[in-house]
């Protein structure tokens, strides 16, 4: 298995893709994930909701991190740390599986 780079979550040149029997919803001015298995839900900032909306396609870390800098007009370097730590949230909660 290869290692992730900041020994946590899934290997960063993995791609991963949003697990089916989840529930969207917009409340407010927020994504609302439901686990439908595990009846948990998940409120999601923009940043959040930017990337359960490209994880509905197969996509690596690395491009996710691309995607949030284009997005939020911030450096990788920046946003590398954060989309890592959600992504792996994700993973750690059972919402992205391997592609």
């Amino acid at each position: 298995m290869e290692e992730t780079e900041n020994g946590s979550g899934p290997p960063v040149k993995d791609r991963l893709v949003a697990t089916d029997g989840v529930l969207v919803s917009e409340v407010d001015d927020e994504q609302v994930l439901l686990d439908t298995d595990a009846g948990t839900y998940y409120g999601l900032n923009a940043v959040g909701t930017l990337l359960w909306d490209a994880l509905q396609e197969p996509r690596s870390v690395e491009e996710l991190v691309a995607l949030t800098a284009e997005e939020f007009d911030v450096s990788s370097a920046e946003c590398r740390d954060d989309v890592r730590s959600f992504v792996t949230d994700l993973d750690e909660a059972g919402l992205v599986e391997p592609a």
